[in-house]
This record gives structure tokens, sequence and C-alpha cells, in this order.
């Protein structure tokens, strides 16, 4: 961030700060003076003190930017499409607002990026554009590969708004943000009735090679084609896995029961019994026992990855899968347990 900047960004922040303390006095000040208002004062003035607390730790995390590198750390893009969806989606439900969020599956491979800088950017420009409309907003995320260096794309597109709208204090924040990162912004064109903003930060690939991995886990493999069984088989032998195999979900159910592993691939669709109504079964009978489920299905719409995740699975590995995404899922696993 250069000088002018550097001057424009305190300049607006300043702004922000005497908005919301004015409004925090008057607040308190009619809380004080009006009896029959003062519930609604106060949640007013909570509000507003909120506000203040979220500037003051946008401009401490802003701080700790300009001083040190940002965090690295691992991540998949399907995870972190639907960590994205349980953060904002609520947010976007409590104020009846209409928020979808795509993602655009790439390479399998794990990738390495500043995703808590990401979290707090999304978070910034979907706050200001929620303040500006109440949508419909759409969020697309995707894994840009096909160049030198790979980035992490967002855009979000909202209901048109003025340009003085654009340039509030939560646009100048993100794009500070993304600035630390050698990241880029493009606000858009806005004379039509949508704009679209996107921007992307530079992520690497993290490189593995098969003898990097031994994640000694007893899992339980419930799939009824022999190809993918085969296949699974001998991934999760290679990565040091205890394994076990059943072709149906009763099955499966009856073995967890016995044998207790830490974690089960279950096939969507099997005979007798789907991995779904195993996974509703399990919650259900075992509760804070229950193995870590993996759903596996062709099925990749968000609709069905958020119907296994509702019938109680932990993940969702989409086939064709790759020896990559089953290694990460069970090291996740094996780092939080």
């Amino acid at each position: 961030m250069n000088n002018a900047e550097l001057s424009s960004f305190i300049q607006g922040f300043g702004r922000q700060m005497r908005l919301q303390l004015s409004a925090l006095f008057s607040a308190l000040e009619l809380a004080e003076s009006d009896s029959s208002s003062r519930a609604e004062a106060l949640g007013l003035a909570r509000d507003k003190a909120q506000k203040l607390l979220e500037l003051s730790q946008d401009l401490e995390f802003l701080n700790e930017l300009q001083s040190s590198p940002p965090e690295q750390r691992e991540f998949h893009l399907s995870e972190l499409g639907l960590d994205l969806r349980e953060q904002f989606l609520p947010e976007a439900q409590r104020r009846r607002m209409l928020l979808e969020i795509e993602t655009v599956f790439g390479k399998g491979l794990p990738w390495l990026g500043s995703i808590a800088l990401l979290g707090k950017v999304i978070d910034r420009l979907l706050n200001s554009a929620f303040a500006e409309s109440d949508g419909p907003h759409h969020l697309r995320i995707e894994i840009v590969d096909d160049q030198p260096q790979p980035e992490l794309s967002l855009s979000l597109t909202s209901p048109s708004t003025t340009e003085s709208d654009i340039k509030c204090t939560s646009h100048k924040l993100a794009r500070s943000m993304i600035a630390t990162v050698n990241g880029w912004i493009d606000e858009g064109d806005n004379s039509g009735k949508t704009r679209c903003l996107s921007f992307g930060i530079p992520i690497s690939s993290v490189a593995r090679t098969p003898d990097a991995w031994h994640l000694p886990a007893k899992v339980l493999v419930a799939e009824d084609d022999r190809v993918f069984v085969k296949v699974l088989f001998k991934i999760l032998r290679s990565l040091g896995c205890n394994v076990s195999v059943v072709g149906d979900g009763r099955s499966a159910i009856r073995l967890v029961q016995e044998e207790r592993p830490d974690i089960v691939f279950l096939d969507w669709e099997m005979p007798g019994c789907s991995g779904l109504e195993a996974a509703r079964v399990l919650r259900a009978e075992m509760g804070d026992e229950t193995p870590h489920l993996i759903a596996m299905t062709a099925n990749t719409s968000l609709q069905d990855r958020q119907a296994c995740l509702d019938a109680g699975m932990d993940k969702f590995l989409a086939k064709p899968f790759k020896k990559e995404d089953i290694a990460l899922i069970i090291q996740n696993f094996l780092q939080q347990r």
C-alpha cells in the first residue's frame, strides 16, 4: 500500500469509526431519555458496538499482514466450498437474503494458500454487498490452474450499486488485504443492473510422493462395485491403512458396531441399504461414537453434497477419486482426533 492509498484508507476508516461512534452515543442517549424505546435503543447500540469491534479487529488484522506474511495452509477446493457455505449462508439466511455459492472443481491435489485471509476478504465484501442490496448475490469459487501461477479466483455478482458504494471502507480494506499477497481485484462495470466484483490470490500445489504417506488408520469400505473396491483397497493399503470391505449398507452398520473403525467410506447407492441410510442409522445408534463417515458418489451437484451432509456424512468424495484426495481426508482426521 503506497502513501496515497494509505492516506485514503485511513481517512475512510476514521470516517467509519466516527459514524459508528456517533450512532452508538445517539442510541445510548435515546435509551436514557425515553424508557419506552430503551430496548430498541440498546439493541441498536449493541449493533454499533459490534461494528466498532469488527472495525478494530480488521485494522489489527491488516496491521499483522503488513508486518508479516499471512499463514499458508493446505486445502481442497471441495472442502473449502463447504467451509464457506457453513460460514456465510447462516448470516445470509438470518438477514433473509439470497446467497448462492458455486464451487467449480479443478485438480484434486491439495493446494497451499492464505485461507484465513480469504475468509476475511469474502466477509468484508459480502457485508458490503448485503448492506447495499438484499440480493440475489452469487459467489463463484474456482481454481485457475492453466497458467504459470495458479490462483484461487472468486467472483461476487450482486445487483448494481452506486460508484460511491463501491469505494466504501469494506472494499478498501479488502483491496489492502489482497495486495499483501500480491493478488488482484477487479471492481467491474457498474453501469448495468448487476455488478460482478472479482479477485484472485496466488496459491501453489502441494507436492506429494507415494513414500511421503504413512497413515495408520482403521478403515471400512462399503462399496458394491468391484472395480472401485479394488482401486480403493489398493490405495488405502499403500497409505498404511488397515482395511475391511463390505458390499452393502446393512453389513457396514453391523461391522462398524463390531469392529469400531476410525473411518468408513460409504457408497451412496448400494443394494438393500444405501450409504445415506447407513449413515443415518449409525448417527442415531452411536451418537458421538460414530466413526468418521465419508460419502462416495458420482453425483456431484451442490444438492447431492448437501444431502450427504444432512444424512450425517462428515466429508464428500467424488468419483472418480485420486490417491491424494483420500490421503488428505485420512491425514486431516488423524491430525484432529
